[in-house]
């Protein structure tokens, strides 16, 4: 069965896949973008002589290359001379990428043909290859393992294609070629352990650390807009019905200490005008260090600088297909609550049970929430405590992952003394 699932995948899967990013590149921008850059990026990687070692890190798309950023900042202290290049198969990625300092090429992940593959790998020539999640291709790997080239799989969840009776053994078969296995939790540790009959690690999700890092540098003009006397609740990544129930348990509240900061999903003209017609509001374009109101914002960028400034946060997209990041109000020790859908954030469940996160499927609900731990003093402040020590105490995994990948190259690490 195995055979015959990978003839399926080199005969057919790929040659459609190929035909597809081809169709789809003449209507979709991002695609005709990724079109256009995959070849020049390799031909810069060609212009690159090796001479040091060369970690490569793949990530599919920007939100899983945040999770690799503070590996590689770990990494480079241990290692200050290592060559760190980076692949992704989003325009989003690769353009992240290139803005990272300690980055020195960033390429296309190929369409995983053997022939692709290893065209790719003679022009890249890792010493180490990391990647991140789940995104992971069998003829890259197989090529890989030939090369004897070491591969880390770090912040694994169980791949969906192993769930799948038909897929799971040939599933298995690439997946039992990594070097190392880590997952983000015991149940994916549980999974991937039993699909490869290998001994896989688990530390909790680097994005932790990324996030950690993040907020050390909030932006000046955002801590500014602070005001000691008022209760700032930040209600982020929101949609329209997110905003419509907590605009309605304010006006129910009408306490004058509480002050809305309404960062929309998308801060487009129109999302920030239907907030204006809902709530006296000023714009953080125009905000200043006097500004008392509400505050909808209209530019993107600024939503982790904001939970600085936050008391609590309500946190978009539970009323939707799932609730939003809800890492970034923790690690600041805000309480935090949310629309009823947290079933596909493995953060926010866990947030539930330690008692962070407060799920409200009604105005009632959110009305409780804003009365009993908002606007109670020490309420809040417990409750924010544990959402800050429920992170803090899961940091840390960038530098082990880090001595994991250190160990695998022959350079000696530099001392951490």
């Amino acid at each position: 069965m195995s055979r015959i699932v990978g003839t399926f995948y080199n005969a057919v899967a790929l040659p459609a896949m190929a035909m597809w990013l081809r169709a789809a590149s003449l209507v979709n921008r991002k695609m005709r973008q990724r079109g256009h850059e995959e070849p020049l990026a390799i031909q810069r990687a060609l212009l690159l002589n090796k001479s040091t070692t060369r970690v490569l890190f793949h990530a599919a798309s920007m939100g899983e290359l945040e999770q690799c950023v503070p590996i590689m900042h770990s990494l480079t202290k241990l290692h200050p001379r290592v060559e760190l290049f980076v692949s992704s198969t989003s325009p989003s990625g690769h353009a992240h990428a290139q803005s990272l300092d300690e980055v020195r090429c960033a390429v296309y992940q190929p369409i995983d043909t053997k022939r692709n593959v290893r065209k790719y790998l003679d022009v890249v020539k890792p010493d180490a290859i990391v990647i991140d999640r789940y995104d992971v291709w069998p003829n890259f790997i197989a090529e890989a393992h030939r090369r004897e080239i070491s591969i880390h799989l770090v912040n694994a969840t169980m791949p969906s294609a192993a769930l799948n009776r038909f897929l799971r053994i040939w599933v298995r078969g690439f997946y039992r070629l990594l070097t190392t296995i880590t997952a983000v939790d015991a149940r994916d540790q549980e999974y991937l352990s039993e699909l490869t009959g290998l001994v896989v690690d688990t530390l909790p999700d680097t994005r932790i650390d990324r996030v950690i890092e993040r907020i050390g540098a909030p932006s000046e003009l955002i801590l500014q807009l602070k005001r000691d006397m008022l209760i700032t609740v930040i209600v982020g990544s929101s949609w329209p019905a997110d905003e419509d129930l907590i605009f309605k348990a304010i006006s129910s509240i009408n306490d004058p200490q509480l002050r809305l900061i309404v960062a929309p999903h998308e801060p487009t003209e129109a999302a920030v005008s239907r907030i204006e017609e809902h709530l006296s509001i000023t714009r953080l374009s125009n905000a200043t260090q006097e500004t008392r109101e509400h505050i909808v914002v209209d530019s993107v960028g600024s939503l982790l600088s904001l939970y600085a400034i936050a008391d609590a946060a309500f946190v978009g997209g539970g009323f939707g297909s799932g609730v939003h990041s809800v890492t970034e109000p923790a690690v600041h020790g805000i309480p935090i609550a949310s629309g009823p859908h947290t079933e596909r954030s493995r953060d926010a469940r866990s947030l539930e049970a330690a008692n962070v996160l407060h799920k409200v499927a009604s105005i009632d609900d959110a009305i409780t929430w804003l009365r009993t731990i908002v606007l109670d003093p020490q309420r809040r402040t417990e409750v924010g405590e544990r959402a800050r020590a429920f992170f803090r105490n899961r940091s840390g995994s960038s530098e082990l992952y880090a001595h994991t990948i250190a160990s695998s190259l022959n350079e000696q690490p530099r001392s951490s003394e």
